[in-house]
């Protein structure tokens, strides 16, 4: 089994010997993992957060369509080592924040994830990390991510347009913050049209 794991995380005791237990017993799965904790820089339980656990049977759906309470959090996850070798799955070193989403959706090509019960990972809350500042970084970093997507054919046809749409309405509030208006203007432009062929369909039905 393969476990990455952040260096300012806490595993609950039983952490993984749930994790091993459920694998050892449930070989159609490749990964499990558990609710999520989330902790502040003191180590203290931060209980006014919203519900985290780990997908759970359909990964690549909640993972692509950022359902919710499904986390794309590797830290979380015990992972079947034999599945990253026999299909050289790594971390997409030209991604940074977006990373995580896009390994576990490479993941989901082969594999499927289950959320159990057990020792559940303790995910520590900063500030000032990464995926809570808004910067031109995190923007190209989200272009980068949906076009990797697109380019190695990993969203499925019947949720492509509504992914689409979730990204680019993504893409153009976070050009509109930094105050990006050529790509807030051509995102926007993107979600509209997407979200006019999504129209269409509906009522074709």
């Amino acid at each position: 089994y393969i476990l990455f794991l952040d260096a300012d995380d806490i595993l609950e005791a039983t952490f993984l010997s749930s994790r091993v237990e459920f694998l050892s017993s449930n070989p159609a799965y490749g990964i499990c993992g558990t609710d999520i904790l989330t902790i502040d820089y003191k180590s203290l339980i931060m209980t006014a957060t919203k519900r985290m656990q780990a997908p759970d049977d359909n990964m690549l759906n909640q993972t692509l369509l950022y359902q919710q309470p499904y986390e794309s959090v590797p830290s979380n996850l015990l992972i079947r080592r034999q599945i990253l070798i026999d299909h050289s799955i790594f971390f997409e070193e030209r991604l940074s924040s977006t990373a995580d989403k896009y390994f576990l959706c490479c993941l989901a090509k082969f594999t499927e994830c289950k959320n159990i019960k057990g020792g559940r990972l303790l995910y520590r809350i900063l500030e000032g990390s990464m995926s809570h500042s808004i910067t031109s970084k995190l923007l190209s970093d989200n272009i980068k991510y949906f076009s990797l997507l697109k380019k190695n054919n990993i969203i499925p046809g019947k949720i492509y347009n509504v992914v689409a749409k979730k990204n680019y309405y993504m893409m153009a509030g976070l050009a509109l913050r930094l105050k990006d208006y050529r790509n807030a203007i051509i995102f926007f432009l993107k979600y509209g049209l997407t979200r006019f062929k999504l129209l269409n369909r509906s009522f074709a039905f």
